[in-house]
């Protein structure tokens, strides 16, 4: 398998592996962020 296909591959794994978590990630991050400018 060419490097380039699997560079590919591993991108596509990982968007349709880390897209849910992203959607939980952004929102509880900018909350995290928010609380810490508070302090």
């Amino acid at each position: 398998m060419p490097i380039r296909d699997l560079c590919i591959n591993m991108n596509n794994h990982q968007k349709s592996t880390f897209h849910p978590l992203g959607d939980f990630l952004n929102p509880a991050l900018a909350l995290l962020g928010q609380s810490l400018k508070k302090h």
